[in-house]
């Protein structure tokens, strides 16, 4: 009886420390980068400067199902970073916001994207 005990202990802890590793990299953001890579960004720059330096092409804002296409944006390890871009398709806004807990807990569990 005991060693039944000790068997479904051992198997459920194993399950839940699966089951934890799992949220874990299933919730951490696959673009990265660091705030002092998104320093790196000036103004005038192109997108594709930009890109250069990021190393991952940014992601579309949309509205209403349409790209809002001024707006780019990549998530960092200490929220969000934005560009906005000018008639010229060249950066003339660069904005860093911290997410709150609860847009990191929509952002982990994807809540609201299509």
């Amino acid at each position: 009886m005991k060693k039944r005990l000790l068997w479904n202990a051992g198997l459920f802890t194993g399950i839940g420390l699966l089951g934890f590793w799992f949220v874990l990299w299933w919730a951490t953001p696959t673009d990265l980068i660091s705030k002092q890579t998104a320093d790196q960004i000036e103004l005038g720059m192109t997108v594709d400067e930009a890109v250069a330096i990021v190393g991952v092409p940014p992601r579309i804002y949309m509205l209403n199902g349409r790209e809002v296409a001024k707006l780019k944006w990549w998530y960092c390890e200490a929220g969000i970073f934005y560009i906005t871009l000018d008639e010229k398709e060249r950066i003339d806004g660069i904005r860093h916001a911290t997410e709150s807990w609860r847009q990191k807990a929509h952002r982990w569990f994807r809540l609201g994207q299509t």
